[in-house]
């Protein structure tokens, strides 16, 4: 089939957008600690390379979303359609760079972030706070924080209601990576979610759970 084009739209007409509601920002940089500094509010990251927009869009994306794409240039928009409609998204309406999108204040945000390694400290001044590990389920058994929730990150959107709203959420995975594909979903969902980025081999010693026990509901 022929190949959808979407139009390239001014930044003047993002505001409205934005504001709108109506649509799902696909944010295609590849530096994490980039988006989390400044991002379109709302706006997922979604990098190509490595097959992670097709991840990250099949997980997080309705299937009749109208999708706006954030590109670093202009080369990217025919690649990453032919990767949404591999998925059955096909409503990719318009793109523009996301330069122009991260010059415009009033529709930006900044991602609050912490490190593994500072994580003890932030629970302790947060002691309500709940931690979400979003690696797989035997990445979890093998060891986890005491008393964190453990869903997959491809599994959130289906698993949403189990995260609650106005309960601030520190989200780590293995790396920092998949917690970083995580985390604009779930502010994009209306939760209070905090990016832990960093091994988890450096959260602390002290407030990891060993031994493999069922979670206790």
């Amino acid at each position: 089939g022929k190949l959808p084009k979407p139009s390239r739209i001014p930044s003047s007409e993002l505001i409205s957008l934005a504001n709108a509601g109506t649509h799902t920002f696909l944010d295609l940089r590849t530096n994490r600690v980039e988006f989390m500094k400044l991002h379109l509010a709302g706006s997922l990251f979604a990098p190509m390379p490595g097959g992670k927009l097709s991840i990250v869009a099949g997980s997080y994306v309705d299937e009749n979303a109208l999708i706006i794409l954030l590109v670093n240039d202009a080369s990217e928009v025919d690649k990453s359609v032919r990767q949404l409609i591999r998925i059955g998204l096909d409503n990719v309406e318009a793109w523009l760079p996301v330069s122009e999108a991260l010059a415009i204040p009033s529709i930006t945000n900044s991602q609050e972030s912490i490190t593994t390694a500072g994580l003890a400290q932030a629970l302790a001044a947060h002691p309500d706070a709940m931690v979400l590990d979003v690696r797989g389920a035997g990445e979890f058994a093998e060891s986890h924080v005491d008393g964190s929730k453990n869903i997959a990150y491809t599994r959130l959107a289906a698993r949403l209601n189990e995260v609650p709203k106005g309960k601030r959420l520190y989200v780590h995975c293995g790396s920092g990576l998949r917690a970083s594909f995580a985390v604009p979903y779930l502010v994009s969902q209306h939760r209070e979610a905090i990016y832990v980025n960093g091994p988890f081999s450096d959260i602390p010693i002290s407030l990891k759970e060993q031994e493999t026990h069922p979670q206790l509901a």
